[in-house]
């Protein structure tokens, strides 16, 4: 990993923890055996495809992999804007101001980095709220290495609890307690 952290105003060590954590989890999972199965498993309208891209699932898999492996540096900005992060040429920056709410979580900043990763591997998405978002490479790695992440810090991830159906809650108290007491 060839990723410098630049941070224009010294930032608090627990902001600057939570970054090199949230790093590792990226590139561990984007480096990791299962990644390209994982990506080629996506599907889109019954395809194995992401959406706003004529890139097969393989090609998007390798230039994910690439882009990882060229320098770029982190940065921070801030701003009270809900602007999480962006990407420009080999810069990455994210709001100060969100990462550093004890709400936003190891895997919110994870899937965020990974989601300007997919950008810099020259993927985009539409920039009006669409039902199709979820389906790009952006929003769709974001996604898959949020769970990732939330499954090693033992969170439960919102997909688990959809399975299960808001209306059985004492199958989802069970089913909390199992899983983040249990190990699973």
């Amino acid at each position: 990993m060839e990723t410098e952290l630049h941070f224009p105003i010294e930032p608090k060590p627990e902001l600057e923890n939570k970054l090199v954590k949230a790093v590792r989890y990226v590139y561990e999972f984007i480096n990791s055996k299962d990644f390209v199965k994982t990506m080629c498993k996506h599907e889109f309208q019954g395809s194995e495809c992401f959406a706003d891209t004529a890139d097969n699932n393989v090609r998007v898999a390798s230039k994910v992999v690439d882009a990882t492996r060229t320098h770029f540096n982190i940065s921070f900005f801030t701003s009270r804007k809900r602007i999480l992060g962006y990407a420009h040429g080999d810069e990455l920056f994210f709001n100060e101001t969100i990462v550093g709410d004890p709400d936003y979580l190891i895997g919110d900043l994870a899937a965020n980095i990974a989601h300007e990763i997919a950008h810099k591997a020259g993927y985009s998405h539409c920039m009006d709220n669409h039902w199709t978002w979820a389906y790009t490479v952006p929003y769709a790695l974001g996604l898959m290495v949020k769970e990732k992440v939330n499954k090693e810090e033992g969170r439960l991830n919102l997909i688990e609890v959809d399975s299960i159906g808001l209306n059985h809650m004492s199958k989802l108290r069970y089913y909390v307690y199992r899983f983040l007491y249990s190990g699973n």
